[in-house]
């Protein structure tokens, strides 16, 4: 259960127990040296904003579908910078998918 020290994480991280320099990357950086991926899995521990703030390019252009895991502190803001991407969302825990208005939990982004 590690997080980013910015990033309040999850419940189960019980606090810290040390600290570890981390290099982070942002995806659109990413995108500059590696071919795009066609699927994105995002599971941050509260962190999943920053991290698509980070990826604006790679989602406008290479449009991945993208699996997320969104707290409920930060599903206004996911839904904004996915929704600003062109995705339309989907519940990925449940069958058959049910569509969505805002990003929750374990929401399922597919491009239009």
């Amino acid at each position: 259960m590690n997080h980013l020290i910015e990033a309040p994480g999850s419940t189960q991280a019980q606090g810290s127990r040390c600290l570890q320099p981390t290099v982070s990357p942002t995806l659109d950086f990413l995108l500059q040296h590696f071919p795009p991926p066609l699927i994105l899995k995002i599971d941050v521990e509260t962190h999943e904003v920053n991290v698509l703030q980070g990826a604006t390019q790679l989602l406008r252009e290479a449009k991945p579908t993208v699996w997320c895991e969104v707290v409920h502190e930060n599903s206004t803001q996911v839904t904004a910078l996915l929704k600003a991407a062109g995705h339309e969302f989907y519940g990925a825990e449940t069958r058959p998918h049910p569509r969505a208005d805002l990003a929750w939990f374990n929401t399922l982004a597919i491009p239009t």
